[in-house]
């Protein structure tokens, strides 16, 4: 199976950031690759990349997640970057922050999604129905500084 989707994760905090094992980004990746291959999206030459920055305190005052409206494209790489921003204070002010790190994600993966109108609200909802939770939360949380694979961790810090 081709993998035509990709999810990067960073922060603009690295003391506040979800601290989710990689393993998540790696199961939704291959899950929503599998799952839509057979969609406009998973048949497109493009490779779509969801690029995830989780945004702390400062100035920003979202209090929603916001997608751009646009992606970005690089056509020398056939890839569109989908960039969304996800206030911490989300998942910060929640009780079970391993469960709510995992929606705000499924969230973003959500809203990529809409922006296909081949896929029908009823259709994505179908497909999110089918994750395997008691995977996801047996996974690390808090997983260690190694194991969550953000994009800052590779390539230095934002901060």
């Amino acid at each position: 199976m081709t993998k035509w989707f990709q999810i990067l994760l960073s922060s603009t905090s690295s003391e506040e950031r979800p601290p989710l094992s990689e393993k998540v980004r790696d199961y939704l990746e291959f899950f929503f690759s599998k799952e839509l291959q057979n969609s406009k999206i998973g048949k497109s030459q493009w490779k779509s990349v969801l690029s995830i920055l989780y945004i702390s305190g400062g100035n920003h005052k979202l209090i929603n997640t916001v997608l751009a409206d646009a992606p970005r494209t690089i056509k020398s790489e056939m890839i569109k970057m989908y960039e969304i921003h996800i206030p911490l204070s989300l998942i910060n002010k929640s009780e079970d922050r391993h469960r709510k790190s995992i929606e705000v994600l499924l969230d973003a993966i959500f809203l990529f999604c809409k922006r296909f109108s081949k896929l029908k609200d009823a259709q994505i909802r179908e497909i999110f129905n089918k994750i395997d939770w008691a995977y996801l939360l047996s996974l690390p949380y808090p997983a260690s500084r190694e194991e969550q694979g953000y994009l800052e961790d590779r390539i230095g810090s934002f901060e």
